[in-house]
């Protein structure tokens, strides 16, 4: 059959024009145009999912309708393969992928979902090439704020409470990792710590506050006035057998505010002296007594001495039994020869009335030889220390001599015994002298 020199057809809505040829050469021509009708065919969205044969990809264009996403809400993102010359190349397949999918997740289709606060990289790729955008994720807008603890708080005089701040969504959703600026209306009554940590102060009430992103909660937080230690005044008194002294009691705070409050009176030495439930104090016999004020658990105490007189003998040195050593001397005879000497305590006492009197007997050796014997005396007015109580020894015979004692104490209760810090003369150390019971 004869093959007319030329005619025109339409092959896919293609118009297409055919000259004599062989068979073999419009096979050929027809085999070159197929990516072409491939790639028109590709609008219809049913095309390949793979760049067609012969197409390169140039670029990846990424983009996105908004700059930023809040925490919890989607955006779907377009992505746009272009050829050389910057066509677009339709129904090309596309992957995603996110640099970090706890900031923002990325599905296979580009819609980006928005999980926490910060910014990741949406990448798309196709035949080899990517592009990308960076999403910024924002936190959703803090819609109230609440205190927990809430309402008022009470704390006593040296505590402390952890306060947290809890925002929440437009729906009411708690909002995780939300740090608020903390305040105190009195830090002096209530301090608060960076970190939501009221520590307790004077007593008092002060309003803490917590804010985030302008928005703002309160606490009040009463402290209450806890007693820190108990005053009792005076502190030291000296009466004789059948006198009686009025005792009065304060309760002071750790911000040292007193207070006045009901206390309990007892005597630690009731055949000495003994106190009734006003604070009266009663002398009995010659001796101490430790009078006690307890005021909300915390123990204030008073000495009185009742002379008549009482003695105390010197028991022990330096934690040591009689005869104790206590210190040397050294000194130059009248031939300038060097001499050192020991200084041993054998033996004292201490009395009690109107005042004190004190002797001590020392002995003196250089080597093992004792070379002399020594008595110490001294006497002077007892006073008191204000806030232990404790006796202090003013010596009258020596000008600005003041040594001091401490009571020994067991189990809370006196025992008589008595600790008398002093320095002894020619010994540079100071000795603790132990007095046993009267």
């Amino acid at each position: 059959m004869p093959v007319p020199t030329s005619s025109t057809i339409n092959l896919t809505g293609v118009p297409m024009r055919f000259e004599a040829k062989t068979s073999t050469t419009i096979l050929r021509r027809i085999a070159a145009l197929l990516p072409l009708l491939a790639l028109a065919a590709c609008g219809d969205g049913q095309g390949p999912t793979v760049p067609p044969r012969g197409v390169e990809i140039a670029a990846v264009e990424v983009t996105a309708p908004a700059a930023s996403v809040t925490v919890g809400e989607t955006m779907q993102l377009d992505a746009t393969p272009r050829g050389a010359n910057g066509a677009a190349l339709p129904g090309v397949a596309v992957g995603w992928s996110s640099s970090n999918e706890t900031v923002a997740a990325v599905s296979a289709t580009g819609r980006v979902t928005a999980n926490a606060p910060g910014q990741a990289t949406i990448r798309a790729t196709a035949g080899g090439r990517t592009g990308e955008t960076t999403v910024t994720v924002a936190p959703q807008a803090v819609a109230s704020l609440e205190i927990t603890p809430g309402g008022e708080i009470d704390l006593a005089g040296d505590g402390s409470v952890q306060l947290r701040a809890l925002a929440r969504t437009a729906a009411g959703q708690p909002m995780g990792g939300v740090a608020a600026a903390w305040t105190s209306s009195d830090p002096q009554v209530a301090r608060v710590t960076e970190d939501g940590i009221v520590h307790a102060g004077f007593g008092g009430t002060a309003v803490v506050t917590a804010a985030v992103a302008g928005k703002s909660a309160q606490v009040t937080v009463r402290v209450r006035t806890q007693i820190a230690w108990v005053l009792v005044l005076p502190g030291g008194s000296s009466l004789r057998p059948g006198q009686t002294v009025q005792l009065g009691v304060r309760g002071v705070t750790a911000g040292r505010d007193t207070l006045d409050r009901a206390a309990t009176w007892a005597s630690e030495n009731e055949g000495v002296a003994t106190v009734d439930a006003s604070g009266r104090v009663t002398a009995r016999r010659p001796g101490s007594a430790v009078i006690r004020a307890t005021m909300e658990g915390v123990a204030g105490r008073a000495i009185v001495t009742v002379y008549g007189p009482t003695e105390h003998r010197l028991e022990r040195v330096g934690g040591q039994a009689l005869p104790a050593r206590i210190g040397t001397r050294s000194s130059r005879d009248a031939a300038g020869v060097q001499r050192e000497q020991r200084v041993m305590v054998t033996g004292g006492v201490m009395r009690f009335d109107d005042g004190y009197q004190q002797r001590l007997t020392l002995e003196v050796y250089e080597g093992d030889t004792r070379v002399s014997t020594e008595v110490y005396e001294d006497r002077g007015q007892v006073l008191y220390d204000l806030w232990t109580g404790f006796p202090i020894f003013e010596s009258t015979l020596r000008a600005g001599l003041v040594f001091k004692s401490e009571l020994v104490m067991e189990n809370g209760f006196q025992t008589g015994e008595m600790n008398v810090t002093q320095s002894v003369p020619g010994v540079t150390d100071e000795a603790v002298l132990r007095f046993g019971k009267p």
